[in-house]
């Protein structure tokens, strides 16, 4: 039998972003479940769009209960 405690520990929060890049007036949107995850992402090469203005930073985040609320 699962408590309270077991529950909320499955449960993933999703947050939507707003990135800001640190070199062009330039902001992004998106939703993860993983916000430093998918910062290291947006950092990277392998992301075409936000690749071409990084570094980039977080500059707004909220949170969640699911993927549903946060899109």
């Amino acid at each position: 039998m699962y408590s309270n405690l077991d529950i909320r520990r499955t449960m993933v929060n999703y947050y939507i972003y707003i990135l800001k890049s640190k070199i062009i007036s330039k902001t992004y949107v998106g939703y993860t479940s993983d916000i430093q995850k998918r910062l290291k992402e947006h950092n990277s090469a392998s992301n075409k769009y936000t690749s071409k203005f990084k570094p980039w930073e977080l500059f707004y985040t909220e949170t969640f209960d699911d993927k549903q609320q946060a899109c």
